[in-house]
């Protein structure tokens, strides 16, 4: 051995030392590299990409902020649900609310219902159209059957549409030609009362396969003791199925589908009751939940340097809650359709359109209430991107636009011009000028919210109500990206990105002239508080990305984000939760996440992560540790313990301040176990 190779192993001892991991075996063989799961750094280079340009593309040279959950880091990076994961993308914030509540947002604006954030699972939107954002304990998939995530921070409403404003993430599942055979997965911890998934794929004919699978979740309650109840706990089941095939040579199907059934359990501290007393009571409550999904898609290879694709689904989501027995049904009908092709030598265009129908049911209550209770949405679309080659290799220049038609604001425009610029093979430049906008959802446009009574002295009570507002406009953003990439060998990678983003129409509460009314009786005042678009203002940031893999055995990952944020009242504006909205999101945040492969088919992860503190919600910064045990007995066999924030019994992550729907809890301390077996 010479002496540069002793020290520089001298020099990883000490630092796998540092981070409280034992190095293997030196001369350990490379993990396998049959797929994702187990790529060296040279394929990971080479990962393509759709959620930026809706086409096949190298992650590498992609104009725009997007990073790659793959399935490596899915599988050692300890998180059950796919919520967690979002952990892993450096500029993501993500803080748990209670046991089955999160809020998560990207580059600022982070609150339970982050409304500006598009998710999709399969090119099937998961947004929801009642108050915007997501309801992430709905959000489930077999994590083993997921090929990579996909994240965007930033702008994407020229491909994706609207409320893509500030990021995408695209979760993508394998073909079932890749899941073919049988998976069980389960465990149990402290917080875990237990989870399995079962999974089966088998051929249909030599040109079609299939897979099936049933999944169960039951988690407890973070904190049960008799001084301090949550009723946070959370269980669904969960199964579906997908087919793939191909019947000529230039054509391909999908048809998948799931359906979903639990309950998310939630404590409210302060729920108006009614105008006499007790005004307000303290619930146990469960939010019912259930729902289906199909999707079909067909592609068509029409040429070497032409396609298109075809996709059609509908989506049933339903929601109840015990107590109040207020009830929701949303049906999505989508068909979305595109063409890529090459229109000159140096030019490749892609379009397309899509129609989308919303059909909705509420059942209102004493808190909330829908005008009218059934309506039908509509959201029609098309969209134009055109990429030149200025510089064959060099230089590249996109342009697009999506035009939406909708019932809510009615034509909307949201363009974006992109540059690429890659001088050597080693360097990438890319800068981005975008438009996009975060349409009105049914709560701005209809609903009533009588979210607090004030007792008076003579025995009754008055509302405080937020009123619907039919024009509400869409919030805007003007964003400006400019992004590098730096691969100067293969053990090494940087991303970096920067944005200045233009906001205007945000959302606001606006007070109203308070008024009498006697139903409900007895007779009471209401003091209104009304959705506007009083607030403007900016954002602007850098986020960062390092992977290192000094040896085959050992990886390294370094994420991190600075973010300001200023934002202030429009001269028409009476609002006064400007500070509120601003001091929501932590001004920094980064995070260290180790891979080690040990001998014996051993494996060490460890994460930390820190996270500054939400001044609003006065939730210090806090730092978290969580530490994977993995090990292979067999090819096909997995056993892993995990210790989630093994430094610190409990900690706040984020509130919903003091008129919370749900119940604010602390995230715990916990372990669990958990065996997987793949079987032909």
């Amino acid at each position: 051995m010479n002496t540069s190779n002793k020290t520089q192993k001298i020099i990883l001892v000490f630092l796998a030392c540092c981070l409280n991991i034992a190095p293997p075996a030196f001369g350990k063989p490379a993990p396998s590299m049959e797929n994702l799961m187990e790529l060296s750094f040279d394929e990971l280079s080479e990962i393509t990409v759709t959620s930026v340009s809706k086409k096949e593309e190298n992650l590498f040279k992609a104009p725009s902020a997007i990073y790659v959950i793959t399935q490596k880091d899915i599988r050692r990076s300890g998180h059950l649900s796919l919520a967690e994961l979002m952990r892993l993308v450096p500029g993501m914030n993500v803080g748990q609310v209670n046991a089955n509540t999160w809020a998560i947002s990207s580059r600022g604006f982070q609150e339970r219902f982050a409304n500006k954030l598009l998710v999709l699972i399969d090119g099937r939107t998961v947004y929801s159209d009642v108050n915007g954002g997501v309801f992430w304990d709905e959000l489930d998939v077999v994590l083993e059957d997921v090929l990579r995530i996909e994240v965007i921070r930033g702008p994407g409403g020229t491909l994706w549409g609207a409320n893509a404003v500030n990021g995408v993430i695209n979760i993508i599942t394998k073909n079932s030609e890749d899941t073919q055979g049988g998976l069980v997965s389960g465990g149990s911890g402290s917080l875990e009362n237990g989870f399995v998934t079962a999974r089966y794929g088998g051929k249909l004919s030599d040109d079609f396969h299939y897979r099936a699978y049933g999944k169960y979740y039951d988690r407890d309650d973070f904190d049960n003791t008799p001084t301090s109840q949550t009723h946070d706990n959370w269980e669904a089941y969960r199964s579906g199925f997908r087919i793939d095939g191909q019947w000529t040579e230039k054509n391909k199907l999908t048809l998948q589908g799931d359906y979903y059934d639990g309950k998310s359990g939630e404590r409210r501290n302060s729920s108006p009751a009614s105008l006499t007393s007790p005004f307000t009571e303290v619930l146990n409550q469960d939010t019912l939940i259930d729902g289906s999904n199909v999707l079909a898609r067909w592609e068509r290879q029409i040429s070497a340097d032409s396609n298109f694709k075809l996709q059609v689904y509908y989506n049933r989501e339903q929601q109840e809650i015990s107590s109040t027995r207020f009830k929701f049904l949303m049906e999505t009908y989508d068909v979305d359709f595109q063409h890529r092709f090459q229109f000159t030598s140096n030019q490749e265009l892609v379009w397309g359109g899509g129609i989308r129908y919303i059909l909705d049911s509420f059942k209102n209550s004493f808190v909330s209430q829908y005008t009218p209770t059934g309506r039908t949405n509509y959201r029609h679309s098309g969209f134009i991107q055109d990429e030149i080659n200025l510089i064959e290799d060099r230089l590249k220049f996109i342009v697009g636009t999506k035009v939406n038609l909708n019932n809510y604001t009615g034509v909307e425009f949201q363009p974006s011009s992109r540059i690429l610029y890659t001088p050597s093979s080693q360097h990438v430049f890319w800068g981005a000028v975008s438009r996009a906008v975060r349409m009105p959802t049914r709560s701005n446009d209809s609903v009533r919210a009588n979210f607090l009574v004030i007792p008076t002295m003579s025995g009754t009570g008055n509302f405080i109500s937020l009123l619907p507002n039919q024009d509400f406009e869409s919030e805007d953003l003007l964003a400006f990206e400019m992004g590098y990439r730096f691969l100067p060998e293969s053990k090494f990678f940087v991303d970096l990105a920067l944005f200045y983003n233009l906001y205007d129409n945000l959302n606001s509460f606006e007070p109203e002239t308070p008024f009498f009314e006697t139903d409900p009786s007895p007779a009471h005042l209401v003091i209104p508080v009304k959705f506007g678009n009083g607030l403007e203002g900016e954002t602007f940031g850098v986020e960062g990305a390092v992977k290192w893999t000094p040896v085959s055995w050992w990886e390294m990952n370094v994420g991190f984000n600075l973010l300001g944020m200023d934002l202030r009242p429009k001269s028409s504006s009476l609002d006064t939760t400007t500070a509120n909205t601003e001091n929501n999101t932590p001004s920094f945040q980064w995070h260290l996440r180790s891979y080690l492969d040990l001998p014996h088919n051993l494996e060490l992860d460890t994460a930390v992560y820190h996270v500054g503190r939400i001044g609003n919600l006065r939730v210090p910064a806090y730092v978290r540790w969580d530490v994977r045990l993995g090990w292979k007995p067999k090819d096909n066999i997995e056993l892993s313990i995990g210790v989630l924030n093994i430094n610190d019994s409990s900690h706040p992550e984020f509130t919903e301040g003091q008129i919370a729907l749900r119940s604010n809890s602390e995230a715990p301390r916990s372990v669990y176990g958990k065996l997987t077996w793949n079987f032909n």
